[in-house]
């Protein structure tokens, strides 16, 4: 985890200000990368979207998966909060700032584009972890290869060991995702068939600079 020496970050009213300006949503992207991922439609029980903005993942995440009782959402922005709340009344959705504990705890938490703009994003995945009960998936920009003025920490594999199980990263390469829990273990099948393409190039390479 490094410190991005330029950033300039944007304060609750600058997060606010932003919100106004997106009401209708604009982080849906964030959400459906996931079930390239993971396997969603395996996580049952509870689940809570930290650092949801204005809601864009609830209805994602309520139609990929199936199997959940609940979904709770909270953003450190009240602005982000009301917006959320009256977009999605499906959902049971509060402030709250992950620097802090939760109060209770769910099956399943996702955090996504989150933590890289926060002042201590080690306090705030051992939040998370605490609030996980089975599921964890932690979404941030990979080697801050999406960068913004606000993003104050680059992450990459080297990072949150031993809080997490393992990692994956997208496609593009653009984002790694931390998870821990034993439906996270489960992937798809375009996951396996990347990762299978990916190796056959790699392999395809190494013949090819020894002449094979």
């Amino acid at each position: 985890m490094e410190r991005v020496s330029h950033a300039q970050p944007y304060g609750v009213e600058g997060w606010d200000g932003y919100l106004d300006e997106f009401t209708d949503g604009w982080r849906d992207k964030d959400y459906r990368q996931l079930t390239d991922l993971f396997f969603l439609r395996k996580l049952r029980g509870s689940l809570l979207d930290v650092g949801c903005a204005v809601g864009d993942g609830i209805p994602l995440i309520a139609s990929r998966c199936p199997r959940l009782d609940s979904i709770s959402a909270c953003d450190f922005s009240s602005r982000a909060v009301e917006t959320a709340a009256s977009r999605f009344n499906s959902a049971d959705v509060f402030q709250h700032d992950v620097h802090r504990p939760f109060s209770r705890s769910w099956d399943n938490v996702i955090c996504l584009q989150t933590i890289e703009h926060l002042d201590d994003p080690e306090l705030a995945v051992r939040n998370l972890s605490a609030a996980a009960n089975r599921n964890l998936i932690v979404g941030t920009p990979y080697k801050n290869r999406r960068p913004d003025a606000d993003h104050r920490w680059s992450f990459d594999e080297a990072d949150f060991v031993g809080i997490f199980d393992g990692y994956r990263i997208d496609r593009a390469a653009l984002n790694i995702y931390y998870y821990r829990g034993p439906e996270c273990w489960q992937v798809p099948a375009a996951f396996i068939s990347l990762r299978v393409a990916v190796r056959r190039a790699q392999r395809r390479m190494e013949r090819s600079k020894m002449g094979i």
